[in-house]
């Protein structure tokens, strides 16, 4: 078992690094004269996506880098609503959430509907892997993105799959919840 744990361990220093050289390499490219688009293509997401990610916007008046958000780990955040669904911590699931949503999502409300998920479509069995995606859909780069950023994740249950979506602000705190079946029509953001 302990080496199941140290190759864990290895992983995530591995990716520390990597995300560190990418940062790295896409400030050298810019430096270089890159554009944010062509940045953007090499990474597959959109210039927006990649400026938001990597870019440090300046104070047209002051010259100084304005204030930036830390990237958001979605697929992670995502994981832990459906643990919180899974062990019916709705207190910490609203906990996650922006004051305003979650005065309209009560914890009565999500226990209701969740209650209601598991008389329809059984006990959850599995998840499958979390996506990232824009607002408007268009799919995000694996990693941490900056928000508003829309994660999706397909739940498999006894007797039917769901969809999960989760809507966060540029600070990581949730705006929109979503379970729906996933036969049901995609839209975006929710």
């Amino acid at each position: 078992m302990m080496h199941s744990l140290d190759a864990i361990a290895t992983a995530r220093d591995d990716l520390s690094r990597a995300e560190q050289a990418l940062h790295d390499s896409v400030r050298r490219a810019r430096v270089e004269g890159c554009t944010w688009q062509e940045v953007a293509d090499v990474l597959g997401v959109t210039r927006q996506a990649a400026f938001k990610r990597f870019g440090h916007p300046t104070d047209p008046e002051t010259g100084s880098v304005m204030e930036t958000v830390p990237p958001i780990d979605l697929a992670s955040l995502v994981r832990d609503v459906v643990a919180d669904l899974g062990a019916g911590d709705f207190g910490r699931l609203r906990s996650r959430m922006t004051q305003a949503f979650s005065r309209q999502l009560t914890a009565g409300l999500v226990a209701q509907v969740w209650s209601d998920v598991l008389g329809s479509y059984g006990d959850p069995v599995s998840a499958l892997a979390v996506t990232c995606h824009a607002p408007t859909g268009g799919r995000l780069g694996d990693g941490p993105v900056v928000g508003p950023a829309v994660g999706r994740v397909e739940l498999r249950h006894e007797h039917g799959e769901l969809l999960l979506k989760v809507q966060v602000n540029r600070n990581g705190r949730i705006t929109g919840l979503v379970i729906r079946p996933s036969s049901a029509q995609e839209t975006w953001p929710l």
